[in-house]
């Protein structure tokens, strides 16, 4: 129970704390509700549930020849321990194999409930990997009631020996008896291609698929237009740079892409058009894009926000952890809160290797056709380091080659 200001404001952000009212209302993405009274409601309700929410790119893959990581054999258990110690919700990607996959859920209880889009071969190699996305999500309390998969059609390079796309899971943690209407938590979780034209393409492949998606409960077939039936996360490896370095598209040649044209009128407007952050498209014609502004813009129309943006906004990277000879960009603890990363420490940007932000967090909140409200404490970097007597120490130090994005996500019935 959280019965003051000052507590719920711990909670929602112990970095940053809010000391005035529109600060905290601000950390609760409000849809509806009576202001304080309705935040006061959420966090004293007596079946709030609470999730430890993760996203990370592990980093194994232990097939000689394509692309083998270090210590696979041993940081699989350790993901494995670190997940269960730390987390209710995790989602999950490069566990491409079942040997891995096996490693790491043995950490966790036979109770727990996991969706894997993974390979049909039970032998480490190139065949092992291929009808695999190396998605997985696990949940430690909430049955899967339904999932699917969406793969990109868009490939290029080695990762065409991969299933890149898109695992969306479908949780429904408030009971249906006890609910106005039966929304659901819907949990989409990507990899996408790493690098060239298909990962342009693959975000409008993406996009798509949330659209006719975000809208529907278990079962239902009809076409998306509720606007707010559900509460979604989107998350995983965009491979798109949160802060946009690299060339800009041209929006008006991305139009005549057929991906682009499959999209709703009012998506395809966002392309070449300013698109304000409540997700309202201007007037205001826009010649050029990065990949990544075009996948926020089309997620805003969609009612989606980056939560990393929205409630944390420092520099923090994600991603290129060992291949940086520069000190200054190895992630470093945070001196109050050591299990977290120092979200104010800048990377060094100039150089070829320079860390990157590729891995995100898209969240909509509660609308007035919701059954639950969802509630996001600001998004973290774990320091997910390996332990001191982790064997091949030197060869890579950090769990993965990312550094992965944690909240805690608060679900509240609306009765």
């Amino acid at each position: 129970m959280r019965n003051s200001f000052r507590e719920i404001a711990a909670f929602m952000d112990p970095v940053d704390t809010a000391r005035g009212l529109r600060k905290l209302l601000g950390m609760h993405l409000l849809e509806e509700g009576d202001g304080y009274r309705e935040v006061w409601r959420r966090h004293n309700h007596p079946n709030v549930i609470t999730e430890r929410f993760f996203t990370f790119n592990t980093y194994l893959m232990d097939i000689p020849g394509a692309g083998r990581k270090p210590a696979v054999e041993y940081r699989d258990a350790e993901i494995g321990d670190f997940t269960e110690e730390n987390f209710d919700i995790c989602c999950l990607s490069e566990v491409w194999l079942r040997e891995e996959r096996k490693d790491l859920l043995d950490q966790w209880p036979d109770s727990v409930h996991v969706e894997h889009e993974s390979g049909r071969a039970s032998l480490i190699n190139l065949t092992a990997m291929l009808g695999s996305s190396g998605l997985m999500t696990i949940s430690r309390s909430h049955e899967i009631h339904h999932k699917n998969f969406y793969e990109y059609k868009n490939e290029s390079g080695a990762d065409k020996n991969a299933k890149k796309g898109c695992l969306l899971t479908v949780l429904m943690p408030i009971a249906n008896e006890s609910s106005r209407i039966p929304s659901s938590l819907n949990i989409y979780s990507t990899h996408m291609n790493a690098s060239g034209d298909a990962k342009n393409k693959q975000l409008f492949e993406l996009v798509k698929f949330v659209w006719e998606t975000m809208d529907k409960v278990a079962g239902d077939t009809s076409r998306p237009g509720r606007p707010g039936l559900n509460n979604n996360i989107l998350c995983g490896d965009f491979n798109l740079d949160r802060y946009q370095r690299g060339g800009l598209l041209i929006t008006d040649e991305i139009l005549e892409w057929s991906e682009v044209r499959d999209l709703p009128g009012h998506l395809q407007r966002a392309v070449n058009h300013q698109v304000l952050p409540d997700g309202t498209v201007t007037n205001i014609v826009i010649g050029a894009k990065s990949a990544f502004s075009l996948l926020r813009d089309l997620l805003s129309v969609l009612g989606f926000k980056d939560l990393w943006s929205t409630r944390n906004g420092t520099a923090g990277y994600t991603s290129n952890l060992p291949t940086s000879p520069i000190a200054s960009n190895v992630p470093i603890r945070d001196s109050e809160f050591p299990f977290y990363c120092d979200d104010n420490v800048i990377p060094n940007t100039r150089t070829s290797d320079r860390p990157t932000a590729i891995d995100h967090m898209f969240v909509t909140g509660s609308t007035s056709s919701t059954a639950f409200t969802i509630d996001f404490t600001r998004p973290r970097r774990p320091f997910t380091i390996r332990p001191d007597d982790a064997i091949d120490l030197d060869e890579i130090r950090f769990m993965s080659d990312h550094l992965g994005i944690s909240t805690t996500i608060m679900l509240t019935p609306k009765q």
